[in-house]
């Protein structure tokens, strides 16, 4: 019952206006139910209470990537981006979204307008690559991983997805090298 849950989470919040958990809480049960600016109004709360507000975005991503309805999920991280625009990582949240919902096309789009606003940002790069193998664009993914690896040839994370990427594309000799980099 989400009124109920709504009008719980709302007075939780207004006894302890300080506390995400309560904002996180009403926030999905205002979503759920279909009040979708009030939902926001929450949101917007846990945003300004976290450490950042690019750490209260994730946090947001996070919480939206839970729900199973598309469109309301995909509705509340175009507000979030309209709210916190110009905002790179806003712009990644949506892409997360956008990808969670299989909309790759969508989601590829909305990372490259994040990578025009931080063109350093690393997850929206490894996010891109995810996307462009999915899509099918593997020569492009290996890339950016490439790019990656040569601007940090020691993060692990980096060189651990691009051997997994040439392994996909059946280059064992090339993920073994990687592989061995790694374990060095």
């Amino acid at each position: 019952n989400y009124p109920m849950a709504l009008s719980a989470a709302q007075r939780w919040a207004g006894l302890q206006p300080n506390e995400s958990r309560a904002h996180q809480y009403a926030a999905i049960a205002a979503l759920r139910d279909g009040q979708h600016e009030e939902a926001l109004s929450h949101f917007s709360y846990v945003v300004e209470l976290a450490a950042s507000v690019d750490d209260g975005l994730l946090d947001v991503g996070a919480l939206l990537a839970r729900e199973g309805e598309k469109d309301d999920a995909l509705q509340m991280a175009q507000k979030i981006v309209d709210t916190y625009s110009p905002s790179a990582t806003a712009l990644y949240v949506q892409a997360s979204m956008q990808l969670r919902f299989d909309e790759k096309v969508l989601a590829l789009a909305t990372l490259e307008q994040a990578l025009l606003q931080k063109p350093d940002y690393r997850s929206a790069k490894l996010l891109k690559a995810s996307v462009l193998k999915s899509l099918g664009r593997s020569p492009e993914a290996l890339a950016i991983l490439e790019s990656e690896i040569a601007a940090d040839p020691k993060d692990m994370e980096i060189r651990t997805s691009y051997a997994q990427l040439l392994i996909a594309e059946r280059r064992y000799a090339d993920a073994r090298d990687q592989y061995e980099t790694l374990f060095k």
